[in-house]
């Protein structure tokens, strides 16, 4: 079995974390797609979706977020937390701290979507609203140290990785002789931790 290079991306670790988040999302469905264009274009293989807009929140984004909160010492769970978002991740943070009883606050673009800055508020975070990333950062860093925050990284920490990795886990424990793995890439989060995770299960991916 090929192993990662970062040893917390190991297939053990990936299965705590889903064990460790299960109570707080959804084991959310895999669907084959047989709408006859797309039979046209793969022929005799098969098309599956992992339809994770229908995880808790519609995005993937809280299982990185609910596994960094959960994943620190005993003495800081009760931490309050903080993110810079355009907005899915913003969401998740929010959600996390709400489902876990702690409190976030959140750094959002000015012209951020007014639904997820609205639905950040339902969560009970407090919204930031800044008019660049690089201000957003700074600010993120001195409320963090001020207000004695967690910082929690839309996809540049290993329990992000990790939380992204438990889809990967979900796919190949479905799904066997899988040839081609599809993945969207933003920050890196979502690939870095579904490839880690099926390059294990099924390494000729």
């Amino acid at each position: 079995m090929p192993q990662p290079d970062h040893p917390e991306l190991i297939l053990e670790k990936l299965r705590q974390t889903a064990s460790r988040i299960e109570n707080y999302v959804n084991l959310t469905p895999i669907h084959r797609w047989q709408d006859p264009w797309v039979i046209d274009q793969v022929g005799d293989g098969e098309l599956y979706l992992k339809l994770e807009f229908l995880q808790q929140t519609g995005s993937f984004k809280p299982r990185g977020a609910l596994n960094n909160a959960l994943t620190r010492p005993e003495a800081e769970r009760n931490r309050d937390v903080t993110a810079v978002s355009a907005g899915n991740h913003a969401i998740a943070v929010a959600y996390a701290a709400k489902t876990l009883g702690i409190s976030a606050k959140v750094l959002m673009h000015r012209k951020a979507n007014p639904f997820r800055i609205a639905k950040c508020q339902q969560y009970g975070a407090e919204v930031l609203l800044v008019d660049d990333i690089n201000q957003a950062f700074a600010l993120l860093e001195e409320i963090a140290e001020k207000e004695d925050r967690m910082i929690i990284h839309p996809f540049d920490s290993a329990p992000t990785l990790q939380g992204t990795g438990t889809l990967g886990v979900e796919i190949g424990d479905a799904l066997d002789d899988l040839d081609t793995i599809l993945v969207a890439v933003g920050g890196g989060g979502l690939i870095g931790g579904v490839a880690s995770a099926l390059k294990q299960l099924q390494p000729t991916i």
